[in-house]
This record gives structure tokens, C-alpha cells and sequence, in this order.
């Protein structure tokens, strides 16, 4: 990939990447061991979207080690998450999106934030589409409700 495409690339990285782990720092962290992971061969085809495609199959492979599939809702720090991302609006969002499992929250990161279509985010999750179908429908119902509630604030979800 050309140094161009690493700068349209590396947010999306880190916007998938806080997407699983809600956590920038680890996120980020992330994104640096799969870029190290990405080896000259890959980046010598000169096809960006299969780079792309690695990078991301490669930071869910990373955050599913991490997780290990469980369902944990994860400790979000929101005062760590003021590095280089625009969260003023989206702090409810990510608290949400905390609260979800991690095939929730890698559908939400592959087929929502990155347009992905199903199939493929299955493929990437090594997942059943079904699987996958009915990740996306909990997720979307599960952050429609926390985002609209009026009980769930970033001041109250702090204590939680």
C-alpha cells in the first residue's frame, strides 16, 4: 500500500479497533501488532482492499484472543478516550456498544461502521451468516434502546 493509503486505512483501523475493545490505548495497540503483522508479500500484490481486508480480519483475530468470545461487559474510562477521536457526541454510543458481546461488537465494527456486507463480515468472523444476521439484529435493537434511553448518560454510565 502506498503511504497514502496507510493515512485513509489507519482511522479505520482505529475506529474498528475501538469498536471491539472500547478502549483506545488498547485498540490502538491493536492496530500496531497487526500492521506488524502484515507481512511484504500481502502488501506486494498492490491490492489495497485485500490489505484492508488482512488488517481488519487480523485486529478481530487479535481482540478475539483477547476476549475469548465471552460475553463481558467491558470497563470503559471515558477520560482515556479523548486521544485523536472526535467522542463528544458518541460517548453513549460507546458505552452502549460496551455492553455488547464481541461478535455484537465485531458485526457493529464490520457491517455498520465499515459497510461491509454480511457475508463477507461472516467470512471475517468465521462466523455462520446466520450467526451473523442475528448479531447484527440484537446489536441494532440492544443500542437503539441504551442510546435513546434517557437513564443511560455518559455522567450516570460512569458509575455503573
Amino acid at each position: 500500500m502506498a503511504e497514502g493509503d496507510f493515512e485513509t486505512c489507519i482511522p479505520r483501523l482505529r475506529r474498528l479497533a475501538l469498536c471491539l475493545y472500547c478502549n483506545i490505548t488498547e485498540g490502538d495497540e491493536a492496530v500496531v501488532i497487526a500492521l506488524g503483522n502484515l507481512s511484504n508479500k500481502i502488501m506486494s500484490k498492490g491490492n489495497d482492499e485485500v490489505t484492508i481486508k488482512f488488517l481488519f480480519s487480523e485486529i478481530v483475530s487479535i481482540a478475539s484472543d483477547a476476549f475469548e468470545g465471552a460475553r463481558t461487559k467491558i470497563k470503559v474510562n471515558l477520560a482515556d478516550m479523548s486521544c485523536g477521536l472526535n467522542l463528544e457526541n458518541n460517548e453513549a454510543v460507546i458505552l452502549a456498544v460496551s455492553e455488547l458481546d464481541f461478535t455484537e461488537r465485531s458485526v457493529i465494527a464490520l457491517h455498520i461502521l465499515e459497510r461491509i456486507n454480511e457475508s463477507d463480515t461472516a467470512v471475517l468472523l468465521q462466523k455462520p451468516l446466520p450467526r451473523v444476521m442475528e448479531s447484527i439484529r440484537s446489536a441494532r435493537s440492544h443500542l437503539s434502546q441504551q442510546v435513546t434511553s434517557p437513564s443511560i448518560t455518559p455522567q450516570t454510565a460512569l458509575h455503573l
